[in-house]
Formats: structure tokens, sequence, C-alpha cells
């Protein structure tokens, strides 16, 4: 008989605070047509093409608390150095920020005027946001009320970040631009579950031009033409939830490129390689399909992992609902936080619903050519399951499972094989959220969430020391097969990953920092309002009063002042924390200060490489 190692339970605490990234403003590839390799973009009439430099804008979100947190991207502007602003984003967008916690989605391939580009602005629209977070029982709660940290309605929020120096984005013709925008709503979004249950909000955007996580990526719209002879094809953007059939606003064109190890499911068939270029070839012009893979460098490219088209893509041909498996009896699951796309295109989120499947319904498996079953889909899966829509239930007997990468966080509970968490959620939502009776070959076997047990495969996790934050991305073991509960694809000791830190102190705050000198600065954070929060791979903690880290400067950095009518921007950090003496010595007040770099915790000093104070 199996037996589960005897630890304690050391469940990482359900947060408060959500995790959006806006991310990977990537380079695009200079415009043509058809099955060409290489993207075409809208220009601007009267343009010439060959005097215009590509962008290609990604937007992704690291995770956070929220199940829905739908907003209106309403612009995005791009500042030159002569003054001249140019909006990248043909119209406005409904974002789910809550969906793109592991990747990037391509939002729109632009044309841009050649030139150094100092600054970009972020307009966000809040006026009919759809929120919903997860309370501490695991159950969804939709956000009544959005407000800034002094209380006030939030309509619309322009977010400007600065583009100078290292960071400086230069377009130019034929030459790839890549920017990384990082909107971090992790330490700047506050839920309290009331009643009323109210979003306090304070975003702080920052940006790099170098993609320092790569994510996998995303690309979305009806397909334009297929080169067979190339193994490529060419979509029109079509990003989110906008309408797939017919004709529609596109954000510009691009171009796909597949491998032999690209796995393809057209109308519930898998193919790999060849076999499914040819197959999608024969798919119509119109044919909705998504494409996820990784964006690649000399020259910039995108290669496909895996492509969905016609029945197998949410807004195709079917209903389709998106969401996590919190229990399974027999042939009904119950998904719960369910993002759903009716096949007429419009998109709502459901708290639960019961899904019927059965033999009959076809099976896949992300970035997998292997065939699957029913028997696969276990409790924690997240999925996207296609059928049919009445009353609140979805009947997917005829219909379509597609099994995606889950993530796991939880607390290493030992080392060796098997890696064993104490389990704290599972694609953010808490492990008590979830009923993992049956996923055993026993009852005493079912999934113990303080015992969880990760088949690692050759992975070495030996160096994982205990109590280390733990995230792991693959797929929960087939439904009662359990030991072992989840197989990985991926192990990240969040110990050691890139870490933020958000602070904002309250309009009557009179003290903001504890220590400042040319060598590293300490916050007050016993003064500090709603956000004082350290953010490692994704994961928010409060930092106690009594625990603020010591910012010391990173080799190379920037740091930035900025105010009502004024922007500094510093590259020593002894310059700037003169700069930032004077104006506290002249009764100054700060309002929020956002850094980021490697974090050390035994010393707890964050070593940063940007940091930003603002002062109102």
């Amino acid at each position: 008989m199996h037996r589960k190692p005897n630890l304690s339970s050391k469940r990482l605490p359900a947060a408060v605070t959500a995790v959006l990234l806006l991310a990977t403003v990537l380079g695009g590839l200079i415009g043509c047509s058809g099955g060409s390799d290489s993207a075409s973009f809208n220009q601007p009439a009267g343009a010439q093409a060959n005097v215009l430099g590509s962008l290609l804008v990604g937007l992704t979100d690291a995770e956070g608390d929220f199940t829905s947190y739908a907003v209106d991207v309403v612009s995005l502007t791009l500042t030159r150095q002569d003054g001249a602003k140019v909006s990248v984003l043909p119209l406005q967008t409904r974002v789910d920020f809550a969906q793109y916690t592991d990747m990037t989605e391509f939002l729109t391939a632009a044309s841009v005027g050649p030139g150094l580009y100092v600054a970009a602005e972020l307009t966000l629209d809040y006026t009919g946001a759809d929120i919903w977070a997860e309370g501490p029982d695991g159950q969804s709660q939709q956000v009544t009320r959005v407000l800034d940290t002094e209380g006030s309605p939030v309509t619309q929020l322009t977010l400007t970040v600065d583009l100078v120096d290292r960071k400086a984005l230069v377009i130019a013709p034929g030459i790839p631009a890549t920017l990384t925008l990082d909107f971090d709503l992790a330490s700047t979004n506050r839920v309290d579950f009331g009643p009323p249950v109210t979003c306090y909000v304070s975003p702080v955007l920052s940006a790099s031009v170098i993609v320092e996580k790569p994510k996998l990526h995303r690309v979305r719209g009806p397909l334009v033409s297929v080169n067979p002879e190339s193994g490529s094809f060419l979509l029109a953007i079509r990003p989110f939830v906008h309408a797939l059939k017919g004709q529609g606003p596109d954000f510009g064109k691009f171009t796909v490129r597949t491998g032999p190890g690209t796995v393809f499911v057209i109308d519930d068939i898998s193919y790999q390689g060849e076999d499914g270029v040819a197959a999608l070839a024969q798919k119509p012009a119109g044919t909705a399909v998504v494409a996820l893979g990784d964006l690649l460098g000399g020259p910039v490219r995108f290669l496909a992992r895996e492509v969905r088209a016609g029945s197998t893509v949410p807004g195709g041909d079917k209903d389709a609902i998106t969401g996590n498996v919190t229990a399974r009896a027999g042939n009904v699951l119950t998904v719960q936080g369910a993002s759903m796309v009716r096949k007429d295109g419009s998109v709502a989120f459901l708290q639960n619903v019961a899904v019927t499947v059965s033999d009959s319904t076809a099976v896949s498996k992300a970035l997998s050519p292997d065939p699957a079953s029913i028997a696969d889909i276990s409790v924690g899966q997240r999925i996207s399951v296609f059928g049919t829509m009445q009353e609140g239930e979805m009947d997917a007997s005829a219909g379509h499972a597609h099994l995606m990468v889950t993530s796991v966080f939880g607390t290493a509970a030992g080392s060796g094989w098997p890696l064993v968490l104490s389990l704290g959620s599972i694609d953010l939502r808490p492990a008590s959220a979830y009923t993992f009776a049956g996923t055993g070959t026993s009852p005493e076997n079912d999934a113990d969430p303080d015992n969880y047990e990760i088949a690692t495969g050759g992975m070495d996790v030996s160096g994982i020391p205990e109590d280390a934050p733990v995230k792991v991305l693959g797929f929960p073991a087939p439904f009662g097969t359990a030991p072992l509960d989840f197989t990985a694809l991926s192990v990240t000791d969040l110990s050691l990953v890139r870490a933020s830190l958000t602070i904002s102190w309250p309009p009557k705050a009179e003290s903001f920092l504890e220590e400042l000198g040319p060598d590293g600065l300490v916050p007050n954070l016993s003064t500090a309002g709603f956000f004082h929060h350290l953010i490692r791979g994704g994961v928010a903690k409060p930092v106690p009063p009594e625990g603020a880290p010591r910012i010391v400067p990173a080799e190379k950095g920037i740091y930035i002042l900025r105010g009502p009518g004024f922007r500094l921007v510093f590259l020593d950090f002894g310059e700037m924390t003169a700069g930032l003496a004077d104006r506290l010595d002249s009764g100054a007040r700060i309002r929020a200060l956002s850094a980021s770099g490697g974090y050390s915790p035994g010393e707890n000093t964050l070593e940063a490489d940007s940091l930003v104070i603002t002062f109102g």
C-alpha cells in the first residue's frame, strides 16, 4: 500500500493581491503578405513601407488571486524623442488578464515611424470592469467597487513609463525592436471582501528592452493562407475575445512557422508536423486558429509548438468554457472559475459549471501528440471544454476536451524523488477549493494536499531546500491512478528568482524612509498604506513593518524620481539618492516606491536594477 510521508501541513496562505504583468512588446517581422516568413503590418495612410519600422506588441500577466480581471485597454501610445506621439493600438480591446498567467498574447502588429522613443503610455478603462477575486474559502466573489488608495472611484488610468539609455526603444526600418512593459498589479491591487467587495488599485508600469523571463506566446485569429512548402501560415490577429468569424477589425497580420514537432488539433483530430500543415491547408480562409509557441531570435520569428483550429478553438463552432476541474464524480466534472465563450461570440464568467463527458468526447493534451481520453481528466486539471451550454450546464459528451498546462504552488516538504509539496494552490485557487476524492487507486491513496507528490522525471530537484516556495508546471495524474499526484514539465525554486517590491504611502504619511544614503535605502513600512509586498515568481507576500528590505544598487541600473510636472532619470544610484534627499528636505512627499532585482533572503537586501519613486 502506498504510504504518504507524515508531514505537517504548511499550506501557503491565500493572498489578496493580484499579479498582472504587462510584458513583451516584441520586435516585429518586416511585413509582406501571403505565406511568407514575415509578418504584415497595418500602415498609416500614405506611409511608405520602406521608411517604417515594425513593432509586435504582446500582453501577459503573472499569477494572482483573480479568476477574472477583465478591463478595457483603451490605448498604447509611444512618445518619440522629438515629442511626436504614435498610437500602436488600432482600437480599444477588452482583456481578461487572469487568463494569461503563463503566456504572452500577441496584441497587435504595428508599423511605426523610425526614431528613438523615450516613453510609453498605457490607458486602462475600469468603467465596465468585470473582476472576480478568490475569497479565502476558494470561492470567487465579484468586485463591486474599484477605488484608488484615497477611496475615489477609478474610471480610467493612464500609466507612463520612461524609455531611456539602455532601455531606449529604437525603431528603424528592417530592424526588429524589442520592449517589455511590466504592468505590476501583483502588489498594487488589494481586495477587501467587505461587503461590499472592493478592489483598491495603485498600479505601476516599468520597462526593459530585454525579455527576461521567456514565456509561451499565443497568437489568435482567422486563417489567411497556408504555405505548405515553408511549413508556415498567415493569420489576421484578433486577440483575446475578438470575434473570429466574419469580417471584422484586424490587429495586423502575423506569420506562424511550424516544425516536425509541432502538434496540431484540427476539428478534434490530432496531427503532427507536415501532416498538420497539410490538414490546415485544407481549411478555408477565415477558419479560427490559435497557435502557442516560442519567439526566437536571429532573425526574429515565431515557432509554434501547438496549433488548434476549427471546432477546437474558443469562439469557433462550439460553446466553450475554460477553468479548473475542482471535483469529478463519474463522468461529471465540476469546472470552477469558468470563462465562457459562446459560439455566437458572447463572453461571460461563470462561478461553477457542471460538465458531462463520455467515451465519445474527443480529448487532446497541450503540447503533446499522444492520444488522450477522459480518463486523463483529473482534479486540478486546467481545461478547455467544447460542447453545448444549456441552463448553466455543458454537455460535452459529443464534444472536445483540451487539457492545458496546469500550475501548482506549494512549499517543499523534503527533498529527493518524488518531490513532495505542502500544496498551497492550483492555478492560484487555494488547495481547499479542490475535492480530491477518487484521484487515487483507493481512498487512502487519494491526492493529499499536505503531501502532494510530484513526478519530476529526470529533473534534478535535490537542491531545493525544505520550506522553499516552489512552482510546478505540468498535468495532474490521470483520475484514479495516484500515487503519484502530478507530473511535472518544469520545477522552479521561487526563492531563487527575480523579486520586486512595491510600497505605497497614504497622503498623511510624514516619514517614508528609515535610512537613505549613496549605498542604499530602507523604506519605513510603519507608515505605509495598503501596499507593501515582495513578489517572487508570481507569489506576493506582505512585508511586515519590522522586515523592510534594504534596497542597494545593482552593477547597472536605472533609477527614476517622478511626480507632478517632473521626471528625473539617473543611471547612478548615489546621484539619485542625493536628488531624493534634496526633495525630501524641501517637504516633498513620496506616494509610492517600486523596485526590482535580485533578492537575498538571508541579508534581506534587494539589489535593484530598477527603482521608481513617485511623489504626489
